[in-house]
């Protein structure tokens, strides 16, 4: 290598460490991950809550006897066109020799329709699944990949006009930061904290806070593997329970269910108990949507290998059009929950016909 290419290679290093020291800001905190903008541990969080022009999203995480877990609520805001009366001015010409009553008489008031636009907001509360668990963890604590040296206003950052804000809150106290604009071909973003220093930051973990309420809810009913359950205690609203436990939860290849103190298993009792089992919860059932009446049709009490207890209770109702509605709620759920209506009900028939028959054959 020659002595003139040595000085160029040197000349270069020098420069790109220069060009780092104008973008770090070499007076705040870092750690192996990138520079720490948010400085929470996981166990200090209360409160997360996310304000945007369009959404809002509020994570609280909360505890109770079957333990903590994370509470959302999702405000969406949204330009809807409505169709509206307009206001109308009737002139009426009135003539010398008359009166404007009889001026008037026979002519029918109609007020055309326009359309216009108006801000709907819907808000959605539920219990937040491993997405937005994710999310928590992500911010404790929270790095950006590095510092810049503004020479622009903040409006070039996005960090004027229609920006979010993000704080995250803990019993000690808040920290907050303002969310910009993305950064050119990146899934990086701008964001500046309350000093006004300005950061970029891989947006990527942030995501969820702006995709659809349903896909952010926990949809597990129980909340545990089918292998971490070693019994389940049934009963229907005409039926005593009935008490089956799991052989062999830990081998899916070799595990069946059978009846307490009995060691055969039954085909019928396997399938049944595992489309119990495998329910999804559908949409939280939101504030004034609750039904007017309801009847407990099924109860299911799960015992797991750690000794937890789950129950669960299915409830029939009808929806406004007289349908039938199928309801679920559970010490998992923390709230009332949606079952679809169809498979719900064959699961209700399939537990007289198959579960309470011997040995869980099928009666003809």
């Amino acid at each position: 290598m020659g002595k003139r290419t040595l000085i160029y290679s040197g000349a270069l290093t020098l420069l790109l460490a220069l060009s780092l020291s104008t973008y770090t800001n070499d007076e705040v905190a870092t750690s192996s991950a990138g520079v720490v903008v948010i400085d929470m541990d996981r166990a200090s969080i209360s409160e997360i809550n996310y304000e945007s022009p369009d959404r809002d999203v509020l994570l609280t995480i909360l505890n109770d006897e079957a333990g903590e877990y994370l509470w959302a609520e999702v405000t969406i805001r949204e330009e809807v066109e409505v169709e509206v009366e307009a206001e109308v001015e009737v002139e009426v010409e009135v003539e010398a020799d008359s009166d404007e009553e009889s001026a008037t008489e026979g002519l029918e008031e109609t007020e055309p329709l326009v359309t216009t636009t108006e801000v709907q907001t819907t808000v959605t509360r539920f219990k937040a699944g491993a997405t937005l668990e994710a999310l928590i963890e992500n911010l404790a604590p929270m790095n950006a990949k590095r510092s810049i040296e503004a020479t622009d206003s903040l409006d070039a950052f996005g960090l004027v006009e229609s920006f979010a804000t993000l704080t995250v809150s803990s019993e000690d106290g808040s920290e907050s930061i303002r969310l910009g604009g993305a950064a050119y071909r990146t899934q990086d973003r701008y964001i500046s904290d309350t000093d006004g220093a300005i950061y970029i930051i891989d947006s990527s973990p942030l995501s969820p806070l702006t995709r659809s309420p349903r896909s952010l809810q926990d949809r597990s009913i129980f909340g545990v593997e089918l292998s971490e359950i070693v019994g389940v205690a049934i009963a229907s609203a005409s039926r005593d329970s009935l008490e089956l436990r799991q052989i062999n939860p830990d081998d899916s290849e070799a595990a069946f269910w059978a009846r307490e103190g009995e060691s055969a298993g039954s085909p019928p009792i396997q399938d049944w108990v595992g489309k119990l089992l495998r329910m999804n919860a559908g949409n939280y059932v939101q504030e004034g949507e609750a039904p007017t009446s309801t009847s407990e049709l099924l109860t299911a009490r799960v015992l797991t290998i750690g000794g937890e207890t789950i129950t669960m209770s299915v409830l029939g109702g009808q929806t406004d059009e007289g349908e039938a509605a199928f309801y679920a709620s559970s010490t998992h759920t923390r709230g009332l929950v949606m079952l679809e209506p169809s498979r719900t009900d064959n699961l209700i028939d399939d537990f007289e016909a198959v579960v309470m028959s011997p040995l869980g054959s099928v009666e003809p």
